[in-house]
């Protein structure tokens, strides 16, 4: 296994567990976040970021850390995290809600702060998965088309196209497994 993908593996499973520990305290302190906060939140504790190292490994992809850490690369990142978030929210809701812990998901940070009702929230959160949705795949297009995104080399450009794939298909995968699960 490539030495960079061990380090962003370890690097981002440390940022997980610190934002799991954010999580349970806010989660004891009954701290409803304002949704963008929210949404930064579990930017880690969603889980996926250690999630795209290992993506990375199956892929048997070797990309240096100067090329991930583009800001392109980490804006895609951000909006798989922030997709996976959205969809887990809006299928988890019932049974959290049934078990008197929603206070940690989109839908009541968005009806506590925008005092929206239950339809207005799963709109509003609805509105915001469309809009990263098309973000993500437009800064895709811009990684493929070199638009705004540097050349690294056939070979390493080749990994990066490979690695965006990588991250649709979390996209797709957290779809199938919400679908495909109880809740």
């Amino acid at each position: 296994m490539p030495l960079v993908v061990v380090e962003r593996f370890q690097h981002t499973w440390r940022g997980y567990l610190d934002s799991v520990v954010r999580q349970a305290a806010n989660r004891d302190r009954k701290r409803i976040l304002h949704p963008e906060e929210y949404l930064a939140e579990r930017v880690n504790n969603i889980g996926a970021w250690p999630c795209y190292a290992i993506g990375e490994q199956c892929a048997r992809l070797n990309i240096p850390h100067e090329c991930m850490e583009h800001p392109i690369l980490e804006r895609m990142r951000t909006c798989v995290s922030h997709l996976m978030t959205l969809t887990n929210d809006l299928f988890s809701y019932r049974k959290e809600k049934i078990a008197n812990d929603s206070d940690y998901n989109a839908i009541t940070t968005v009806m506590v702060h925008f005092h929206a009702d239950l339809s207005g929230a799963v709109q509003w959160i609805s509105d915001r998965h469309e809009e990263v949705l098309v973000l993500f795949w437009e800064l895709r297009e811009k990684v493929i088309n070199k638009d705004g995104f540097p050349s690294w080399g056939p070979e390493l450009d080749w990994q990066i196209i490979e690695y965006t794939g990588v991250l649709a298909d979390h996209i797709r995968g957290n779809y199938e497994w919400s679908w495909h699960t109880q809740r």
